[in-house]
């Protein structure tokens, strides 16, 4: 049963790129750490122990580790509000913008607006690593 631990383990490391939080990378590491166990001939019932506590403690151990929130961050956040919709926003999901040279999860202020690809927006808040976004021709009405 080494396989499927890698496998579900390089899955969640690589989810960790697209969730705003910091919960499934370490979660893959455990899971990894699971493997180990199993190559090793471990029982499953102790690699799915191992595996919950490894990522519980991953997590917390993540938690205090890593800054709450950037001041470096947030200073560029105040600064630079404009961004630009790299795809389609529909009403209430998540998209992509173009903002401070790089992309960014995003989504509309508004639950019910759609936002066009290449739209121009105004960025209002941010949750996580997701930007709340607003349309311009919004806030200049």
């Amino acid at each position: 049963m080494v396989w499927p631990w890698v496998v579900f383990g390089l899955v969640l490391i690589a989810a960790e790129l697209f969730l705003p939080e910091l919960v499934a990378g370490p979660a893959g590491v455990a899971a990894l750490g699971a493997a180990l166990l199993a190559y090793w001939g471990w029982p499953v019932w102790a690699q799915f122990s191992a595996w919950i506590v490894l990522s519980l403690g991953l997590i917390v151990l993540s938690r205090r580790l890593l800054p709450s929130t950037s001041t470096q961050l947030e200073d560029l956040l105040k600064e630079s509000r404009e961004a630009r919709a790299v795809t389609a926003i529909p009403p209430g999901k998540r998209g992509r913008v173009s903002y401070l040279g790089s992309t960014w999860n995003a989504k509309c202020s508004v639950p019910d607006l759609e936002i066009q690809r290449g739209q121009e927006l105004y960025v209002v808040d941010r949750q996580g690593n997701t930007l709340i976004v607003m349309p311009m021709q919004m806030l200049k009405s």
